[in-house]
């Protein structure tokens, strides 16, 4: 699960990935904070994930840019836990409790992104831009969640510190990792 900024950063690289319904997309999944709600929604339940990500995608508008969005953000999350997870995990001593330190890297590569990207800004002024009550879509989204969600979201990354740097996540291979993504997400969407 990569951090809110790596998934634009993936969103910036489709086509149409920069509009605002996209990006909110691309983010919305992760409104859920209860463990058990967001593992159900990010498939990671299902015995084959991939497979359980293509149902979805066949029941979903994938030309409606939240949708889209909703999708691509299952990918990357997808690929994020069975690429860079792994690695990340292989690269500390096996009797590391992982997790707290993988989350606070995924903040400051997040941060560093924000800080460092000319359109960071607007695509957290375009998260807010959504009307909430204009979706339309079949999937179960708590409204008033949602809002809370954003808001914070966008008031973290504002209140971040300029000068976060990530050593696990560096900017190369976050690139990579957004290119490569995009270029698996567009044939998700095409389907």
């Amino acid at each position: 699960m990569p951090s809110a900024m790596i998934h634009l950063l993936v969103a910036q690289e489709i086509p149409g990935g920069d509009t605002p319904r996209f990006r909110l997309g691309s983010l919305a999944p992760d409104y859920l904070s209860r463990r058990e709600e967001k593992d159900a929604v990010h498939l990671r339940r299902e015995p084959d994930r991939y497979q359980a990500l293509l149902r979805l995608a066949d029941r979903l508008d994938r030309k409606d840019p939240f949708e889209a969005g909703w999708l691509v953000h299952l990918l990357a999350d997808l690929r994020w836990d069975t690429e860079v997870i792994p690695a990340y995990r292989a690269s500390l001593p096996p009797e590391t409790d992982w997790f707290p330190l993988y989350r606070k890297e995924c903040h400051r590569a997040g941060y560093a992104l924000y800080h460092s990207r000319p359109w960071s800004r607007k695509a957290m002024e375009d998260v807010l831009e959504v009307d909430l009550n204009a979706l339309r879509t079949c999937l179960t989204i708590d409204l008033p969640a949602l809002e809370v969600f954003r808001r914070m979201l966008v008031r973290k990354h504002e209140e971040s510190p300029a000068d976060s740097q990530s050593a696990a996540f560096p900017p190369e291979l976050l690139e990579r990792f957004a290119r490569e993504t995009a270029s698996e997400a567009a044939a998700l969407l095409a389907r």
